[in-house]
């Protein structure tokens, strides 16, 4: 992860890394596909999706972290579901990254899919594009209204 989108900085002690805030949109109506290869697994519209070389780059990123700072590094993933779905539609989530590898070890690729790659994956013929997503559920996650309490609980002179 070479910038996230927010580091939270214990100015009062030392300028430190209290943790890192990674967000996600979720709109459109992508998630229909997923029913096609995740329905046996999750539940299509409550489908959070992670591009996986990312997932994969915040797993790296907490242990480069450990190795530096010698301690953990918390990293929370918030997802804001967009989508058009009249009862779940608009709502924000999120987990912490420990929880999130969990999952991914537990369930391996019965969550992984990757999509079929289109024109605008292609520039000068060379493919950009991230094809390969990873799904976490909905159920699997916190409301948004828990996540500030997470992070005053890991910085004691925030309170």
């Amino acid at each position: 992860m070479k910038e996230p989108d927010i580091m939270v900085i214990d100015v009062s002690h030392q300028k430190s890394l209290v943790c890192r805030i990674e967000a996600k949109l979720l709109q459109g109506y992508a998630f229909m596909k997923a029913a096609e290869k995740l329905g046996e697994f999750l539940f299509p519209k409550e489908t959070l999706v992670v591009d996986e070389p990312k997932l994969l780059s915040y797993f790296k990123c907490q242990k480069e972290d450990l190795d530096k700072f010698g301690r953990e590094i918390k990293i929370f993933v918030v997802w804001k579901f967009d989508r058009p779905c009249h009862d779940i539609g608009g709502i924000t989530v999120f987990q912490e990254l420990s929880e999130l590898k969990k999952i991914y070890m537990e369930h391996g690729k019965k969550r992984k899919f990757t999509r079929q790659a289109t024109g605008s994956d292609y520039v000068n013929g060379q493919k950009i594009g991230i094809t390969e997503k990873y799904h976490f559920s909905l159920r699997e996650c916190r409301p948004i209204e828990e996540l500030v309490p997470k992070i005053l609980e890991l910085t004691p002179s925030l309170d």
